[in-house]
């Protein structure tokens, strides 16, 4: 199996390969999945730093809250 990063690396050398072998994976399809399964992650990294930075505050402002009531 090759590593994901090589096929991103050399998608051309892969291509060949496989044509060569008769194997018929659309190596652009599976490079456009990678590229979304990548935006996907990058996405979810960016709402969990958002949701922490949101989680601190609340945190922060809770005692400040219990203190006035």
């Amino acid at each position: 199996m090759l590593d994901l990063a090589f096929i991103r690396n050399h998608p051309d050398v892969v291509k060949e390969a496989a044509r060569v072998k008769n194997n018929t994976l659309d190596i652009d399809y599976l490079l456009e999945v990678d590229r979304r399964v990548l935006d996907l992650q990058h996405e979810v990294e960016e709402a969990r730093a958002e949701q922490n930075k949101i989680s601190k505050r609340v945190q922060q402002a809770a005692p400040q809250h219990l203190l006035i009531h």
